[in-house]
């Protein structure tokens, strides 16, 4: 709790949790005008082969639809991404990626953010996460959490659920 408190006053608000001061604020809209293309440098030039080819995928591995979009408007930023990517949510040294969806899922609940969890949860449970161990990840979360993180939480579990994404 207090290196989230020390990472908000460093650096803002990691997020605005539904159901705590600040929630449901509305959200800028993405502006309708193109930015500028910065020149290419010279380690860009090289003649862009399939192999090259970026979408959503380069970027993020979660397959949400607006990675789609950036990776059209700006390849760069989007092949910039994927390195970052993998450091953050690929397989660690120590942490496994099971591991590391855990971490993510509570935060994201934390936050309020849904369809975030669901999404996460999915990735978790593609790399071995069993209902039992993600339900216990969001109780752990929902002690600093509080009672909207557990709900978040459990309501994206038992969509899950419902969806079929643990066989029996």
């Amino acid at each position: 709790m207090i290196a989230m408190f020390a990472l908000q006053v460093v650096a803002g608000p990691l997020c605005e949790p539904q159901g705590r001061p600040g929630a449901g604020a509305p959200r800028p809209e993405a502006s309708d005008t193109k930015r500028p293309r910065r020149p290419r440098r010279d380690y860009e030039s090289a003649e862009v082969t399939m192999s090259d080819k970026v979408d959503g995928k380069t970027a993020s591995p979660y397959g949400y639809p607006f990675w789609d979009w950036v990776a059209k408007e700006d390849p760069e930023y989007a092949r910039a991404r994927g390195p970052l990517t993998e450091l953050s949510v690929g397989e660690g040294k120590e942490l496994s990626i099971k591991h590391r969806e855990m971490v993510i899922i509570g935060i994201l609940a934390y936050c309020g953010r849904e369809d975030g969890v669901v999404t996460h949860m999915r990735r978790a449970v593609q790399h071995g996460a069993t209902k039992r161990e993600l339900l216990e990840a969001i109780e752990s979360a929902a002690l600093p959490g509080g009672g909207p993180t557990f709900s978040t939480g459990v309501q994206a579990l038992m969509q899950l659920d419902r969806d079929g994404a643990f066989k029996k």
